[in-house]
């Protein structure tokens, strides 16, 4: 239960499984660090804005679209008497997935992370000329006083576009191949969301491939080529994102060290070195007692111009 409810201190509260919003404001904003079950895209339509996630800080141009899973612990930071314009939209992955095909993985730009692929994506101003327009129309669909037959799934074919056209940009940005196809791809999302759930437990390889009844080999396998990493190297990835957010947050390292699932003080100091190259006193002296994220962090390149990328047919 401790676990738990440390974990809805940081949850915002969604109300409900879907959701967009069209804000705009210019009286600054300096929001307070929060993750939720459901996924996110910000869609960020103006200057002076800086980004926390993770531990890093990024300052974020114009016209950019931010992927937000529900492992991202993050926040926005606005400048005072300047124009903070932005659509947010919430889904909950599992109503999205069922649109996937095994040639068409929506939800791969959430899941889908190597260390070097940044889910912060600025737009081209042709790119801008097809998303923007999504967003429009999806805002007016959900927000309108008097909903229509039909509207619920016309939400969801919009959302459906919009993550075609994220998945290619994305992959084209970071430079990252196209996704095996196969059926057992959504298994590894499945497996993605147990771990999500779990980390803070005591979790093995065999733990992971009996919850999708796949062998520890074929698992391991499959899990890399989909995420890029094996499944125990993402349990300990993701350990030591919670934990710096933890520290961050001015939790001590004991009780840090047993929320994120590991049950011997040393072994996660020994872990948290070699990840960070600083003990986690280091670093909770470092990062948390200040309350900074450092200094503002630089965005990848916008791809090649031979890597354009087109929206989808029809659109």
């Amino acid at each position: 239960m401790g676990r738990e409810r440390e974990r809805q201190r940081y949850l915002e509260d969604i109300p409900y499984n879907f959701s967009i919003t069209h804000d705009v404001s210019d009286d600054g904003l300096c929001g307070v660090f929060h993750i939720h079950y459901v996924f996110e895209l910000l869609l960020i339509l103006s200057d002076g804005v800086q980004i926390d996630l993770d531990e890093e800080r990024y300052s974020v141009p114009r016209d950019t679209v931010i992927m937000y899973s529900h492992t991202d612990l993050h926040r926005a930071i606005a400048r005072r008497n300047h124009t903070y314009d932005r659509y947010i939209l919430y889904f909950c992955p599992e109503e999205i997935d069922i649109f996937s095909s095994e040639q068409t993985h929506l939800l791969e730009c959430f899941y889908h992370r190597p260390s070097h692929a940044s889910p912060i994506l600025p737009l081209t101003p042709e790119q801008k000329t097809v998303l923007l327009p999504l967003f429009e129309a999806l805002n007016r669909v959900y927000n309108q006083p008097q909903p229509l037959p039909g509207d619920t799934l016309l939400e969801r074919t919009l959302v459906c576009q919009i993550l075609i056209y994220l998945n290619r940009y994305y992959r084209a940005y970071n430079n990252l191949p196209e996704m095996t196809a196969g059926a057992d791809t959504r298994v590894i999302y499945k497996v993605l969301t147990y771990i999500a759930e779990h980390y803070t437990e005591k979790l093995t390889l065999s733990d992971l491939a009996q919850q999708v009844f796949l062998s520890n080999h074929y698992l391991c396998r499959r899990f890399k080529q989909v995420v890029g990493i094996s499944p125990m190297d993402y349990v300990a990835n993701l350990r030591m994102t919670k934990a710096k957010e933890l520290l961050i947050q001015g939790i001590s390292v004991e009780e840090t060290c047993a929320r994120v699932g590991y049950g011997n003080l040393s072994h996660f100091s020994r872990q948290f070195h070699q990840k960070t190259g600083m003990s986690p006193r280091q670093y909770a002296s470092g990062r948390g007692a200040r309350g900074t994220m450092g200094t503002a962090g630089s965005l990848p390149p916008r791809p090649h111009q031979g890597a354009e990328v087109s929206a989808p047919s029809g659109l």
